[in-house]
């Protein structure tokens, strides 16, 4: 199983899945959830936690912003980085109120995403499509 570990929390399903096959194609293992309740359920099980987040900001049962709070406040959880993703204007501030590692704005373009993922799990040779 590869070592590279990713959670997308991210209620739309057509961009979660597009998100899990594009990560999979580059060897990643990925966790998925549709809300923070279920992020959180998954995490507290998981026997190997991911080493980055992405979470969407506006989602039904439980946000991104709440999620972060629960996250934030666990002791296993806390140290995870986080990039929020999020259509809406002002990524800067909401990026701050999440108090998360960095930020994408939607529609997430495929180089950017790979970008920010490399920096944060140091795995700079990603690159759409070179193979």
């Amino acid at each position: 199983m590869s070592n590279k570990r990713v959670l997308i929390v991210e209620d739309a399903a057509d961009l979660r899945s597009l998100l899990r096959q594009l990560f999979e194609l580059e060897g990643y293992h990925v966790m998925q959830a549709a809300n923070g309740r279920e992020a959180l359920a998954l995490l507290h099980a998981a026997a190997e936690l991911p080493q980055l987040i992405l979470l969407d900001l506006n989602m039904p049962v439980m946000d991104g912003f709440e999620f972060r709070r629960a996250q934030t406040a666990d002791s296993r959880l806390a140290d995870i980085p986080v990039v929020v993703m999020t259509a809406d204007g002002d990524i800067g501030n909401k990026q701050r109120r999440a108090a998360a590692a960095d930020s994408l704005r939607k529609p997430v373009e495929v180089d950017q995403l790979l970008a920010v993922v490399s920096r944060y799990l140091g795995q700079a040779s990603l690159q759409y499509g070179a193979r």
